[in-house]
């Protein structure tokens, strides 16, 4: 009976794992197609780049640019701040999951060979307060990308439609719409003045 109820357990937790990702698909399908349509609109070059993973985030942050130029004077950085902390993003979560392995194999090892804990450290519970001091870090970098992603967000949203961007920004931010929100205003810009 209770290999049943964990098989039934798996399907289900397989199940919400295929709908996690085919929602992700459809999502990134339409942010992609968004920034492309505003990127090519607002003639900044290579627009195609909204389809790369790690150089979409060049391109919103070009758009925020593009915005912050337009109706401010103001040259910012913000597609180099994007790239650069989602690039960081990326190293840190590589160390950490190769660093999780790494204990991870430790105390299979232990467990294997009948041993009370396995330790790379010495103490019985040391590499257990290691990974949850290494596990801030990339919950750190995620947060940092994501205020500086939130922010191009704001920008974006100011340049193509100022009346409805707290509503559009606070829905992104609370229910992860943005993708579908970005699509249904990419073709407008009442918020962004004429180029001079």
């Amino acid at each position: 009976m209770i290999a049943f109820g964990i098989a039934v357990y798996l399907v289900l937790i397989g199940l919400v794992l295929i709908l996690v990702e085919i929602y992700a698909v459809i999502a990134y399908i339409f942010e992609a197609r968004a920034m492309y349509t505003m990127a090519a609109r607002r003639n900044i070059a290579r627009p195609w780049l909204s389809f790369i993973p790690v150089a979409n985030s060049w391109i919103l942050g070009k758009i925020a640019d593009d915005y912050e130029k337009r109706a401010n004077g103001a040259e910012t950085r913000h597609a180099r701040k994007l790239v650069t902390f989602k690039i960081i993003l990326l190293a840190v979560l590589v160390l950490f999951f190769i660093a999780l392995s790494v204990l991870s194999s430790v105390a299979i090892n232990a467990a294997i060979n009948g041993e009370a804990a396995g330790s790379l450290f010495g103490g019985e519970y040391s590499d257990y307060a290691i990974m949850i001091l290494l596990s801030i870090i990339p919950v750190l970098a995620a947060c940092l990308y994501e205020i500086f992603s939130f922010i191009a967000l704001y920008k974006t949203y100011r340049s193509c439609c100022p009346s409805r961007t707290p509503l559009y920004f606070t829905l992104s931010v609370l229910f992860g719409i943005a993708p579908f929100l970005m699509f249904s205003v990419r073709e407008r810009t009442e918020g962004l003045p004429a180029e001079e």
